[in-house]
């Protein structure tokens, strides 16, 4: 009996001192694999293109009307449908000389695939007419005929406020160069000088406005 209790208790400490942990494991160990680097997407380089008509940035015209003048346009704002130009003009309104100044939004309303561009345009400018001739109907003495006269002849500079919009059929021939045909309406509204009592009553509403309509051509580069 003591034999057997004796056995028993060494097989059990055998038992307890056996380590736990046996290398190496009989289970499988998975090793995780490193990600791969991400690798960017190629960039996609988009090409926007103006309207036909846009893409310029001078143009000279020539108008025949109400007024009638040569005008340079120069664009300083470049948008894809609606850039802004200032120009400059001289010629004559009103039969008379007449020079001046302004700002238009050139804008595309119709656009085509060969070249061919419709364009409607607002402005503002300034219209300067320097050598107005006034004369008044009154009574007066004349010092050198020495007697009464009516009618009495001045020189005045007449300024207007216009505005109007230009309608117009661009064509386009190459990148650089383009031909133009359009027309003008619009308004102007005097801002100073004197009309004086004869003035040309057909061209004119009254004395301080008069309608602008004009037909005109041209090039741009």
């Amino acid at each position: 009996m003591r034999l057997v209790l004796a056995f028993l208790l060494l097989t059990s400490s055998a038992v307890a001192a056996e380590p736990v942990g046996v290398w190496p494991s009989p289970l499988p160990i998975t090793v995780a694999q490193a990600a791969e680097p991400a690798v960017p997407a190629p960039v996609q380089v988009v090409e926007y293109l103006d309207p036909p008509g846009q893409q310029h940035w001078l143009a000279l015209n020539f108008a025949v009307g109400q007024p009638s003048y040569g005008r340079v346009g120069v664009k300083v704002w470049n948008r894809p449908n609606d850039s802004l130009w200032l120009e400059a003009y001289g010629g004559s309104a009103l039969y008379d000389a007449m020079y001046g100044f302004g700002a238009r939004v050139q804008h595309t309303a119709w656009s085509f695939g060969n070249g061919d561009a419709i364009f409607v345009s607002p402005g503002l400018g300034l219209h300067i007419l320097p050598d107005w001739h006034t004369t008044h109907e009154v009574l007066h003495y004349n010092r050198r005929r020495g007697y009464w006269v009516t009618g009495q002849t001045a020189l005045s500079t007449l300024y207007f406020l216009a505005g109007d919009v230009d309608v117009s059929w661009v064509h386009d021939f190459g990148p650089r160069f383009g031909f133009e045909l359009g027309m003008k309406a619009g308004l102007a509204g005097r801002l100073g000088g004197t009309v004086g009592d004869c003035y040309p009553a057909d061209a004119m509403w009254g004395k301080n406005l008069y309608p602008i309509l004009a037909f005109y051509t041209g090039l741009r580069f």
